[in-house]
């Protein structure tokens, strides 16, 4: 059980997710990979993008489909309106909106990342946009990017930002 917690409680936030729609950048390597696993096994339907990691994809697809929750693993570039549009169109496949029904996708996992301003700003901000109206009332958004980037113009004179992610903060600013 979770520090403090009780066996009840740890079971409860092993269900969590069941039932829940979550669309996630960067979901085919590392953290990415681990949160799409962890969600799936939790129940959660899976919409994750990856931009040329193929056989990553597949490997966590392969591992994933044990737990039988729909999902899909989606190649693109959310810089670009195609690899929006390709995100988008995965969630109406694996989680039609029904008539009743506002909105599809709990929890929108913003984990891509690179260097650059277009992806980190740009094209997040545009995935955003695009999801929104696909969004459950009350869904949460969830943007994994490095906060001292934030702050680069603040902490980079200071010396608080190692010389080694200063290409990374400035695309933050």
């Amino acid at each position: 059980p979770p520090a403090g917690g009780s066996a009840e409680t740890a079971e409860a936030i092993g269900q969590t997710f069941a039932g829940k729609v979550v669309l996630i950048t960067g979901g085919s390597r590392d953290i990415g990979a681990g949160i799409v696993k962890n969600l799936a096994e939790r129940g959660a339907t899976v919409v994750a993008g990856y931009n040329n990691k193929s056989k990553r994809a597949e490997g966590v697809a392969k591992d994933i489909s044990k737990f039988g929750n729909p999902f899909e693993f989606v190649p693109g570039d959310i810089t670009t309106p195609e690899g929006i549009t390709s995100l988008t169109d995965a969630v109406d496949r694996v989680a039609p909106q029904k008539p009743d029904q506002e909105g599809q996708i709990d929890l929108l996992i913003l984990n891509a990342a690179s260097s650059t301003r277009e992806l980190n700003v740009v094209g997040n901000n545009a995935l955003i946009d695009a999801a929104l109206p696909k969004m459950k009332k009350g869904g949460k958004i969830v943007y994994m990017q490095s906060g001292p980037g934030h702050y680069n113009s603040v902490l980079a004179p200071v010396g608080l930002v190692p010389d080694v992610y200063t290409g990374v903060a400035s695309t933050k600013d």
